[in-house]
């Protein structure tokens, strides 16, 4: 596993005890909760110049005499009976015409390790991603609907890589992780815990659907959830905070804690950053082809600048639908440099530099692949074998 996956223990900064109720100024505050109602039209009378009487139907509830807001309406997705996977669809329509910032945590809670951490400013189609990891440095990334490329921070210079990933709603937002909750969850009903607009709610998780689902980058069920999250009436998920643990269809369990927040909505703006060139210009580019009779893989950097240390090099197999091949460097490849990858008898993955190996009788690898080099964010996309 790449080492640089893995940050320092979360520890108690992403707890789930304590209430997620919200104060007008949107600090955690108790206040007095109260079912949300859906709106009923209704008419008023008025006079005409020639004082005759006439009426005039209102679409939506004013406020009373004493100012006090009207009763908030539920967004699609939110209901008495609690939360559904739509409400995503809602959330996602919303923010998508407006600027924001969001803050994410992926959590391993059995190693007690933040798996990803980062934040994203968005606006206009594009955003801007901050990562920063255990080892190595702090890395920025830029999405647009062209691509995504990024840079990394190693202290006395930078390396430049090519994300497989444009931009996305689904993306800036943690679709794959959130949605399972939402749609997976039992959900309790709505309590009101900020009437002033955009009124607020906070829901809790009280049970979880264990059906088959995909969880984030795995098919598997969910064994428990629990959670809480804060809602607006327009739909927006303030605050999503929720602990599971699940099996995967291939075998094995996983634990992990996931935690999203947004803010500053409408009030975000971006640009090109100014390292987008220089990305462009210096991120890899390579090749693979199978050889010898499908035995090895050979891969060559063509350009660009190198793949340092702690990069994982992955063969994915298209038919079966699961990594083929994985290796850590250990040392920098170059541009220029071409290299033999191999699974030895026993199964275990190689690479060979300096030419192709003649003392070995690997495996074949015999099916559909394509694979990445994976540092902070993939170096060059994805390449087909």
């Amino acid at each position: 596993m790449n080492r640089r996956r893995a940050l320092t223990a979360l520890g108690s900064a992403i707890s789930l005890s304590g209430c997620l109720q919200l104060s007008d100024n949107g600090n955690a505050t108790p206040t007095q909760t109260a079912t949300a109602r859906r709106a009923t039209g209704r008419t008023t009378r008025t006079r005409s110049p020639t004082d005759s009487p006439t009426e005039r139907p209102t679409d939506s509830p004013t406020e009373s005499p004493d100012g006090t807001p009207p009763e908030p309406v539920y967004p699609l997705g939110l209901s008495e009976d609690g939360a559904q996977a739509v409400l995503m669809g809602t959330h996602r329509r919303e923010l998508a015409v407006r600027g924001f910032r969001t803050n994410w945590v992926l959590v391993n809670t059995d190693k007690s390790e933040i798996k990803d951490r980062r934040t994203y400013r968005v606006a206009d189609s594009a955003a801007l991603g901050n990562w920063t990891f255990a080892e190595g440095g702090e890395t920025t990334v830029y999405h647009n609907s062209q691509g995504g490329f990024w840079r990394e921070n190693l202290g006395d210079k930078f390396t430049y890589g090519e994300s497989r990933s444009s931009y996305s709603i689904s993306l800036v937002t943690f679709s794959r992780w959130i949605v399972p909750v939402l749609g997976q969850g039992n959900w309790s009903s709505p309590q009101l815990v900020q009437r002033r607009k955009p009124a607020k709610w906070e829901l809790s998780i009280t049970g979880v659907d264990s059906s088959s689902t995909r969880i984030g980058y795995f098919d598997g069920r969910f064994e428990s959830l629990s959670g809480s999250m804060i809602v607006d009436e327009r739909g927006i998920i303030h605050e999503i905070d929720a602990a599971f643990t699940a099996s995967r269809e291939r075998g094995g369990t996983v634990a992990h804690r996931i935690r999203n927040r947004v803010g500053a909505i409408g009030s975000v703006s971006i640009s090109e950053p100014s390292w987008l060139s220089t990305a462009k210009e210096r991120r890899p580019t390579a090749a693979a082809t199978l050889t010898e009779n499908k035995k090895f893989i050979q891969f060559e950097l063509k350009s660009g600048n190198q793949l340092e240390p702690d990069t994982n090099i992955t063969v994915f197999d298209e038919v079966q639908n699961t990594n083929a091949f994985t290796y850590e460097l250990q040392d920098p490849l170059q541009a220029g440099e071409t290299v033999y990858l191999y699974r030895t008898s026993d199964n275990r993955d190689r690479l060979a530099r300096g030419g192709r190996p003649t003392d070995v009788s690997p495996n074949s690898f015999d099916s559909n692949y394509h694979m990445w080099a994976h540092r902070s964010l993939e170096y060059f996309g994805t390449i087909s074998v």
